[in-house]
């Protein structure tokens, strides 16, 4: 009798494994350099003008307040989920990479009305 031998990886699993970190990846750069650069500066010019943000729009301040320790929590959340993916719960660092994916886009989405209200009141000077 032969003992069992764990199957290999499928190629087409590695393949999504790598467009899922490519896409985790440019959307935290993305939300990181909107979060740190293009958000403080139009927040600034929307106060220099005395707008009144939207309500998504000061949701994206405050997250962009705190957004170090967001992505602290981050990298640590993923970190631990791939150190767990490789001890023996598969699939553990997909979700992790995902949800983290997932909160890039959401706040990317939140900063676009940064961008509407800036359009408005750009407007509204014109």
């Amino acid at each position: 009798m032969t003992s069992p031998v764990a199957p290999a990886t499928p190629r087409g699993t590695r393949l999504s494994n790598v467009l899922l970190v490519g896409t985790t990846a440019l959307l935290i750069f993305a939300s990181l350099t909107h979060m740190f650069f293009v958000a403080p500066m139009y927040r600034r010019l929307l106060v220099s003008l005395n707008a009144t943000p939207s309500t998504p729009t000061r949701l994206a301040y405050g997250i962009s307040q705190f957004g170090a320790l967001f992505f602290v929590l981050g990298f640590a959340g993923v970190a631990w989920a791939f150190w767990k993916d490789r001890r023996g719960n598969p699939g553990l660092f997909n979700v992790a990479l995902t949800i983290a994916t997932l909160a890039a886009a959401i706040y990317l989405c939140l900063v676009s009305w940064l961008y509407l209200d800036v359009a408005r009141v750009m407007k509204a000077v014109e």
